[in-house]
């Protein structure tokens, strides 16, 4: 059959200003696997899910998803490609439902990524019923339909990413863009998260994890890359990579 369409960068740099944030980084995520992201703070891990979401322009360099090139698309053109992505500080709703904070992800036609008023909100009621059941089916995927109708501020700090990552998936994107979501959660909450990466992953789903927690990365990804102010610096099985003594001095040199 198809190679299924994989999300690759070719050479991408950005400066700002004088300074290399990212610098000649090639890497791939192939659909139906988790490929790890990882390097210490300030690598410049953001920045890449930035540039490929849009949100930042790419200063050299390509980003081709399958056989298609976004370098230059605006970001709603990436997100109805098929890229989806969470935040490493979580935008929600606060004042709004559970469920309406999933179905806003049916809408992701705004710029920022945060829906500042509800414009593009399902026009007819039979529109309002299918992301309705679609949002209840992701509620149950995530342990979550008993929270249906909660005040998403209300929730705790882990059911919180819950909620955004099923808003990242409301759109069945092919490729997920996962900046550090289990930054802050106990061990418990990340392996259940852990569990749900493998589904979606065994599915088709092409996830990107970038994650300060290199335990949680070895456990879930098939490859690694790992960049240092910008630059790869290594690359391959988490195993391998994980016991690198360039990328041991990169993270005990922080």
């Amino acid at each position: 059959g198809h190679a299924m369409t994989e999300l690759r960068l070719e050479g991408v740099c950005k400066h700002f200003g004088g300074v290399e944030a990212v610098a000649d980084l090639s890497l791939a995520v192939p659909r139906g696997r988790i490929t790890g992201l990882i390097g210490p703070n300030g690598a410049g891990k953001s920045t890449v899910v930035n540039l490929v979401t849009g949100m930042l322009k790419v200063s050299s360099g390509r980003i081709l998803l399958g056989g298609t090139e976004i370098t230059r698309d605006r970001p709603e053109a990436v997100a109805r490609a098929g890229v989806a992505r969470t935040f490493q500080n979580i935008r929600l709703l606060q004042e709004l439902s559970v469920l309406d904070n999933v179905v806003v992800g049916f809408h992701r036609h705004e710029r920022t990524g945060l829906l500042e008023n509800l414009v593009g909100w399902p026009s007819t009621r039979r529109e309002k019923a299918a992301f309705v059941a679609r949002a209840e089916a992701l509620l149950r995927r995530f342990s979550m339909e008993g929270d249906r109708d909660r005040l998403a501020g209300g929730l705790s700090y882990g059911h919180q990413r819950r909620v955004e990552m099923m808003r990242a998936l409301a759109l069945g994107p092919e490729i997920l863009l996962l900046d550090e979501p289990v930054a802050g959660m106990n061990d418990v909450e990340a392996a259940e998260l852990g569990l749900i990466f493998r589904e979606l992953a065994e599915e088709g789903v092409g996830i990107l994890l970038i994650e300060h927690n290199v335990r949680f990365v070895r456990a879930l990804c098939s490859h690694v890359y790992v960049i240092n102010t910008g630059r790869l610096i290594a690359e391959g099985s988490a195993d391998a990579v994980c016991s690198d003594q360039a990328v041991i001095d990169a993270y005990l040199g922080t």
